[in-house]
């Protein structure tokens, strides 16, 4: 009778040498990948910002539209005065009396959160654009969203006298 040797089975484990270099390779992979990365996130966070404007631009022409009367977005750093500082609060609501100014008897329709930091905004200088009752908006405007990057990488959202609105990318400075 004829025994067979033993074998015993292979490890599974890696050398630390296979470690090191397994670690190396990741390492600079990552440090390949995360400038596009940065990149990326920074494009999202324009983009949602711009979308942010472009849903304050639509809720304001719908809802001049559906309640048969003139609506303004302004910008704003409280809930009822507009200013010209687009970074801050956004406005949308009926301006019965036409002042530019939100009264306790103006219903608030849309009261949006201030723009990201680090984000730039550049709208109209007057700090508000109207719409009318068939959803027209009193001007042409332009919102123009950039962050410290130069370079085609910005946003720009823009209102035609029809009341639609547009986004496109623009140039930072």
């Amino acid at each position: 009778m004829t025994i067979a040797p033993t074998t015993h089975p292979s490890s599974a484990a890696f050398t630390l040498v296979e470690l090191l270099v397994a670690m190396a390779i990741v390492a600079i992979l990552l440090g390949l990948a995360a400038p596009s990365f940065q990149s990326f996130v920074l494009d999202a966070r324009i983009t949602a910002e711009a979308r942010k404007f472009s849903l304050a631009l639509q809720t304001a022409r719908s809802e001049a539209s559906r309640i048969n009367a003139s609506v303004l977005l302004c910008a704003s750093s409280g809930d009822s005065v507009c200013g010209t500082d687009w970074t801050t609060n956004k406005l949308v609501f009926a301006d019965a009396d036409r002042n530019r100014t939100r009264s306790s008897a103006e219903k608030l329709v849309f009261s949006g959160a201030p723009s990201a930091p680090g984000t730039i905004v550049t709208g109209p200088a007057s700090g508000w654009i109207e719409f009318n009752s068939s959803g027209q908006a009193n001007a042409l405007a332009n919102f123009k969203l950039c962050d410290a990057r130069t370079g085609n990488v910005g946003r720009l959202v823009s209102v035609e006298l029809t009341g639609r609105s547009s986004l496109t990318t623009t140039v930072c400075p």
